[in-house]
């Protein structure tokens, strides 16, 4: 299983690359229907690599929450399981 650094190296090599295609495309986007075609998936791609971040960086923000109220859910359940021991009873002087 890749870790996140390599997924994430690999993302941004992938838009780097995106791009390159992008630009070297813009030029040459209407000169003919295979230039055109060919600069409208550079274009898809590139927007997908952006949209796919977005979308991890949602994910990656979502499972942090999801995983700090599963945290804070069980609490109260470890809490119970654990002994109580009664506190100690304090009788102070009544001043009259």
């Amino acid at each position: 299983m890749p870790g996140v650094e390599t997924m994430g190296v690999i993302g941004a090599v992938a838009l780097g690359a995106n791009l390159t295609c992008f630009f070297l495309l813009y030029r040459h986007r209407s000169d003919n229907l295979n230039m055109s075609s060919t600069w409208i998936c550079s274009r898809n791609d590139l927007i997908a690599n952006v949209g796919g971040m977005i979308a991890a960086l949602f994910l990656k923000s979502s499972f942090g929450v999801l995983r700090a109220a599963i945290l804070d859910l069980r609490k109260p359940l470890y809490a119970a399981t654990q002994p109580m021991t009664p506190a100690p009873i304090r009788f102070s002087k009544i001043e009259r």
